[in-house]
């Protein structure tokens, strides 16, 4: 199986923590992220094949964080 490179972007902690297990435990790399602002650096920094997005992220949403985050990573 194909090792990816996961983006996991939620305000609350347990479920990041949870995903991430979840997903490091089927050989993926993760970064988790708890804010809008975190995925744009982390997308800045990082080129992630999978991103899982929650769609309220505290005052922002995260339907708003995905042509940002495709942009970042059109490929």
């Amino acid at each position: 199986m194909r090792t990816l490179r996961i983006l996991i972007v939620d305000d609350e902690a347990n479920i990041r923590k949870t995903l991430s297990v979840f997903m490091e435990s089927g050989g993926h790399k993760v970064r988790s992220v708890e804010c809008f602002r975190g995925a744009l650096e982390a997308a800045r920094t990082s080129r992630f094949a999978l991103a899982f997005v929650d769609l309220p992220l505290g005052n922002e949403s995260g339907l708003d964080l995905l042509q940002p985050l495709l942009r970042a990573a059109p490929g």
